[in-house]
């Protein structure tokens, strides 16, 4: 066998697949998701948050009204405490004030005491449909915003780099000098099959993002992680639905008789 993959080799520049390791293929995922990451928090936190406060400004009025009417009703004080200037218990005044009225209450107590205002505050709101309604219109427009953040980083990453690089390579992957290849051999894929690799990618960004929050950061990773270590050809999920994979620039089938004389890896 070893004889015919050198002859085949010679003759028509097919070389057997040489598997790519586990270890390898996980490092890549993850210095490409880190660029990911890199890029959408710069672009959320420098024009993301101006654009939902922009946007979300009669929302947000309207939220902290509400908001202060039952903070007045309950004797508690609130103010602008996020991002985006959305109302929230002040903590520290809230504190001090129970201190100076309650001297007895230990620190731990106080913080109890502060917390179940807290919850006191948001059942009350959770019933005001004013504010469920503002609620929903910020939140609207945050998820949008968040999405399009997600969306400029992946669509640059996942497909433009890609798109126009010869080996159809990733930042990760020209680190580790791999190549997306078709997942049935070693021919390089198509051009075309960034595109469903990129959808897949995000909408598994967005779907995670919008169940797990931030913590969608770190289950995305290890969903993909366990993915990888599942599959032989060591595929994420966005790999097996756009039938391709990544395999050692070496590897790649560059011949035209490629599908004839192809030799499966054992």
């Amino acid at each position: 066998m070893s004889n015919a993959s050198q002859d085949l080799h010679l003759f028509y520049g097919i070389s057997k697949i040489q598997k790519i390791t586990l270890g390898k293929r996980v490092l890549i995922y993850f210095l490409d998701f880190l660029f990911f990451l890199i890029l959408y928090f710069s672009i959320f936190y420098t024009a993301g948050t101006k654009i939902v406060t922009s946007i979300s400004q009669e929302a947000v009025a309207g939220l902290n009204e509400r908001f202060a009417l039952v903070c007045d009703d309950l004797g508690y004080p609130c103010g602008a405490g996020s991002d985006f200037g959305i109302y929230e218990l002040k903590e520290e005044e809230f504190i001090s004030n129970l201190k100076e009225s309650n001297p007895e209450l230990t620190e731990q107590e106080c913080y109890d005491i502060f917390f179940e205002a807290d919850d006191e505050v948001l059942a009350d709101l959770s019933e005001d449909s004013l504010y469920v309604q503002y609620y929903s219109d910020f939140h609207r427009n945050y998820l949008f915003v968040d999405a399009t953040c997600m969306l400029i980083p992946s669509m640059i990453l996942t497909f433009f780099i890609p798109l126009y690089d010869k080996e159809n390579r990733t930042l990760g992957m020209m680190i580790f000098k791999t190549t997306l290849a078709d997942a049935k051999d070693s021919r390089l894929s198509h051009k075309y099959k960034h595109i469903p690799r990129f959808a897949i990618l995000f909408i598994e960004l967005v779907v995670t993002k919008v169940v797990f929050n931030y913590y969608s950061f770190i289950t995305l990773p290890l969903m993909e992680l366990v993915i990888m270590i599942s599959t032989p050809k060591r595929q994420t999920v966005y790999d097996a639905l756009s039938f391709t994979r990544v395999i050692n620039t070496e590897s790649v089938d560059r011949s035209e008789k490629a599908e004839e004389y192809y030799i499966p890896s054992e």
